[in-house]
């Protein structure tokens, strides 16, 4: 398959129907993502690996496909993309953070492996071009596990799991969906200077539900923690009310609206 993403690229970038692709590309440090403007260059396109296609870029707090897209306004791009990148792509369009309008998503389907080691339901993108998408989605055994519990024992586990939380806002700077300008977790309202962070954890709180209904699921938050807590877990378990309850899903495609109507109401836009 990946010689078949290569030459697809190759062919659209000789034919002009491209100026750029964006994916993932070996260094000698390791897959990281970068720009492939040439031919050549695309022998190096690989579809191996974790490291997330879409990011805010701090201190501007602006995704890199849409800096990018600045700088190069009328750039054809081509994004390889696997879900959680087409996810995320949907999610940051529909809330004015980036422009599809030149973009040609270039669909790959994960693998049942990479698919069992994400705890990934949904490992391929709508926009499906290479690969085949599973027959069975996977389940998650440890959540499934969780949710079967009692309230007390739930309460108590996340209880311990958060109380682990350094502060160093890893998770929200890792997250594709935290774009505002200015994080009210760093105000002195929830963190007073000198002050140990609140015994109970209001952070995780207000941040679940400022990202209730963008998390993709993507799990860059957890990956980030250096206390190892679970936060994919806690935003799977919310992703789940979000859909049973409303039957909404971020990500699903870039025209539907949030129940919770946030996008109505104004999001942050990096126009303003």
């Amino acid at each position: 398959m990946l010689e078949q993403v290569r030459r697809h690229c190759k062919e659209a970038l000789d034919a002009k129907r491209l100026d750029l692709v964006y994916g993932v590309g070996n260094r000698k440090a390791g897959p990281a993502p970068r720009f492939f403007s040439t031919a050549e260059e695309l022998d190096e396109l690989v579809l191996a690996g974790k490291e997330p296609l879409v990011f805010t870029c701090r201190p501007s707090d602006r995704n890199v496909v849409d800096l990018v897209r600045e700088r190069s306004p009328t750039a054809k791009l081509g994004i390889v993309a696997r879900g959680c990148d087409e996810r995320a792509l949907f999610e940051l369009a529909k809330r004015f953070q980036l422009s599809l309008d030149g973009i040609e998503i270039i669909g790959v389907a994960c693998d049942q492996a990479q698919a069992e080691e994400c705890r990934c339901p949904r490992p391929y993108p709508k926009n499906l071009a290479f690969g085949t998408p599973l027959d069975k989605p996977v389940d998650d055994p440890v959540l499934e596990k969780l949710q079967r519990l009692p309230l007390e024992e739930r309460l108590a586990f996340w209880r311990y799991q958060l109380s682990k939380c350094v502060k160093c806002y890893g998770c929200r700077n890792a997250c594709p969906m935290c774009f505002c300008k200015e994080c009210q977790m760093e105000g002195e309202l929830f963190v007073p200077r000198g002050a140990q962070p609140p015994e109970f954890p209001t952070f995780h709180f207000v941040q679940l539900i400022h990202l209730a209904d963008r998390c993709i699921d993507c799990g860059e938050c957890e990956r980030a923690c250096p206390m190892d807590i679970p936060l994919r877990l806690l935003k799977k378990s919310l992703r789940s009310e979000v859909r049973e309850r409303f039957g909404y899903e971020a990500g699903v495609d870039p025209t539907t609206a949030s129940p919770l109507g946030s996008i109505e109401r104004g999001e942050p836009s990096h126009a303003e």
